[in-house]
């Protein structure tokens, strides 16, 4: 035997934006996907924006259901801004099927700070932030969960579009990031780590 077959994938779930900023994020992981045989990144599309009418639970529910039938069983969440408020209630009520998770520049808490024009853009989003805030005041030690890293732009309160203290759970592991704004360190972050997570 020459060396094991098996592939360690990851679900990686993007945040808002539109068709051309997720197609960039698609073909990214594609590359990855093409160029790593023994990994593989399955993309969650959350439709934040383009199925306004899918409540947040359904959303949550499509993505366990998504992760429950890739064929090689996913070990890792990966979630970028909005998205890693769907990884972290995925880690916050399922926590012992998966391995690790890694929350990008991340809406993970902070719900009540999020305005009308976001409320309108993607409807699905405060009421999923809502449940992580809601899963993680009941149970602070998210079930005993430890192997995940929040990764926060550096030496700044806001990047344009949240607030840094917003991005991470208390106890995490912080991956401090270069950078002010929000889609800038997003790239940063991905081109720099994703290959890695």
């Amino acid at each position: 035997m020459f060396g094991s077959n098996r592939v360690e994938s990851s679900v990686f779930i993007p945040g808002l934006g539109g068709e051309s900023s997720l197609n960039k994020q698609r073909r990214y992981i594609n590359a990855l996907n093409l160029i790593r045989r023994k990994k593989h990144i399955y993309f969650f599309e959350p439709r934040w924006e383009s199925d306004k009418t899918e409540s947040a639970d359904d959303k949550f529910n499509r993505l366990v259901d998504f992760i429950k039938s890739r064929e090689h069983n996913p070990s890792t969440l990966i979630g970028v801004s909005g998205g890693a408020s769907l990884a972290a209630r995925y880690i916050l009520s399922q926590a012992h099927a998966i391995d690790s998770a890694h929350l990008v520049v991340g809406k993970v808490l902070g719900a009540s700070k999020i305005g009308p024009d976001f409320d309108a853009r993607a409807p699905a989003l405060k009421p999923t932030v809502e449940t992580v805030e809601a899963l993680f005041k009941a149970d602070p030690s998210m079930n005993g969960f430890t192997n995940f890293s929040c990764y926060v732009p550096r030496g700044i309160s806001h990047d344009g579009v949240l607030e840094t203290v917003d991005m991470h759970f208390q106890g995490a592991e912080i991956v401090d990031l270069p950078g002010w704004q929000h889609t800038p360190v997003i790239v940063y972050a991905l081109a720099r780590y994703l290959h890695k997570m």
